[in-house]
């Protein structure tokens, strides 16, 4: 140990006896073992040295010199490696009474660089004794059993995950949820998703789903499963019922209805955030954020569903509460502006919609700044407003913007930069750049296909838009190859009578027009037809426009 790491080893080692973070110079004085260094003037001492280089900072109060760290988390470094000397021989029972009779600031950042030291040296029991027993030392256990987590995924030929996983669920208790949770939470904000796949994967060889709080975790590694897994797991988690009186049960429907979302399922989706509305009315006075939260989520899977009315009210409910409860500047206020924004322009009501994307631009640059994901989606959706509005150069500086930012943050392989090289490729189109425009599509093709598989509403969108390209090409041939396969993939997914069935029929039905085959022309336009008189009404643009195309046919 240098002379410097002593002087610094022991100045920590007091502020732990004395239980303060600043100590008086004289105090140093007369120790044993770091004294000499600090009565010593000379400009090569170590602790000179320590206080030039900025280490240490000296302060005067009432007429007294004090010394203390300068950087906390240097302290907190060295206090850790004082508690593993300290705590060599000692049981978790006797660090957990030390450490819990010991007032000094930072001793909880200090634990957590000591049980890190622990965890490096693949030494997991008093971690595990920490999050069973050790209450009010929950951020300390976590961000070591983080550290262990990641580190293990680095190192495959060391201590594996599922090692970890065994060695803290070997004596099982609430506390081991709680703390997985978090872990899990953090690496998901280093955006470490092959981390928490394999967490996931060893966690769930040692728990049941019986109650809300576990169920939640197996709901949660649902994303992690291709969409067949996934659809049998969440079927086996929906017929799962928990008493309606705690946040853990709201919190399990609510991911259970996201991730049915995900799948296309929207029905089933609709079903669980409806269970966690009901789940939440006995507990709704302290939950007021939870129950704006599931609304605007309700939303979402309602305006999937194509049913836009009640999307819109569930949308305004969300909006009123987090206005109401929690003031104009919520940080979710602008996500729903964003989401009444696409159920406006879904619904054709252009301007009404950018005036909620322009909103939603305004919140999100004053709460998160031009870097960031809201501000990035809200670019995207204002470049989608833009091409509906023929505005194709401000369209495509919108576009790109998002596009930067998405692919810094998240990488190429992501939903994100997905969804912006369709919006491209459809710019392109629209700007008769169509050889661009395929490629673009491909492009967003092969990351859905990556990111959510083959049977998912996105990836059928998609082939369907493909289509699209090719028939405005004229290569009609090709055009209907990709219709088809859309639908097919649709039939899947939705109902008969789903609009998004009926774009795919109307689309079919125009290429075989353009192909001079009458008969099949007339019988797909009647079939879409009457999906869109029905659930949208006969005077939506949809249903006039096939209306439009069937007087024409049937002028031949």
């Amino acid at each position: 140990m240098t002379d410097n790491l002593r002087l610094l080893y022991r100045l920590a080692e007091l502020m732990l006896e004395h239980e303060q973070h600043t100590l008086p110079v004289d105090l140093l004085f007369y120790n044993d073992h770091i004294g000499d260094f600090v009565k010593s003037i000379q400009i090569d001492s170590p602790y000179q040295q320590l206080i030039l280089e900025g280490v240490l900072t000296e302060s005067v109060r009432e007429e007294i010199l004090y010394v203390s760290f300068t950087v906390e988390g240097y302290f907190h470094y060295v206090l850790g490696i004082v508690l593993e000397k300290k705590f060599i021989h000692l049981s978790a029972q006797e660090i957990f009474n030390t450490i819990s009779n010991n007032n000094l600031n930072g001793l909880k950042e200090g634990l957590e660089y000591f049980l890190i030291r622990k965890v490096a040296n693949q030494e997991f029991d008093l971690l595990s004794w920490l999050i069973d027993f050790g209450i009010g030392f929950n951020s300390s256990t976590v961000d070591a059993l983080a550290y262990g987590y990641i580190q293990a995924a680095r190192n495959p030929k060391g201590q594996t995950i599922g090692d970890i996983s065994k060695a803290i669920f070997a004596t099982p208790t609430s506390n081991d949820i709680d703390v997985i949770h978090n872990v899990i939470n953090q690496i998901e904000q280093l955006q470490k998703k092959d981390v928490i796949g394999l967490i996931y994967e060893s966690v769930l060889n040692y728990m049941e789903p019986n109650t809300a709080k576990k169920a939640q975790i197996f709901a949660n590694s649902t994303q992690y499963l291709d969409a067949v897994e996934k659809s049998e797991k969440l079927d086996l988690l929906t017929a799962l019922n928990f008493d309606l009186n705690e946040i853990e049960v709201v919190n399990f429907y609510q991911r259970i209805g996201s991730e049915w979302d995900k799948l296309g399922k929207y029905e089933k989706s609709i079903s669980a955030f409806n269970k966690a509305l009901l789940a939440i009315t006995p507990i709704l006075e302290n939950y007021r954020s939870e129950f704006a939260e599931i609304n605007n989520n309700l939303g979402i899977a309602l305006q999937h569903a194509g049913k836009f009315e009640e999307s819109l009210k569930k949308y305004h409910i969300a909006l009123e509460i987090y206005t109401s409860h929690f003031g104009p500047e919520h940080n979710a206020i602008g996500t729903i502006y964003n989401n009444i924004g696409q159920l406006l322009q879904d619904q054709g009501d252009l301007d009404k919609a950018l005036e909620y994307y322009q909103k939603a631009l305004v919140k999100d640059e004053l709460l998160y700044g031009n870097y960031h994901p809201n501000t990035a989606t809200t670019l995207n959706n204002i470049g989608s407003l833009y091409v509906a509005l023929s505005k194709y150069e401000e369209a495509k500086t919108s576009y790109n913007k998002a596009l930067s930012i998405f692919s810094q943050i998240f990488g190429e392989l992501h939903q994100w930069t997905a969804t912006i090289y369709n919006n491209l490729s459809l710019l392109d189109v629209k700007q008769k750049r169509l050889p661009s425009a395929i490629e673009k599509s491909q492009k967003a093709l092969s990351i859905i296909k990556t990111v959510f598989g083959a049977d998912h509403p996105w990836y059928a969108t998609t082939v369907n838009n493909i289509g699209g390209i090719y028939m405005e090409s004229g290569d009609l041939d090709n055009a209907l190859k990709y219709y088809h396969n859309g639908l097919d993939i649709k039939r899947g997914i939705y109902n008969e009578d789903h609009p998004s069935i009926g774009i795919s029929i109307y689309n079919i039905g125009k290429c075989y027009h353009d192909l001079g085959n009458v008969e099949k022309a007339r019988l797909n336009y009647d079939k879409a037809y009457q999906i869109f008189s029905v659930g949208l009404g006969e005077e939506h643009p949809n249903s006039r426009r096939i209306k439009e195309k069937l007087a024409i046919l049937n002028d031949l």
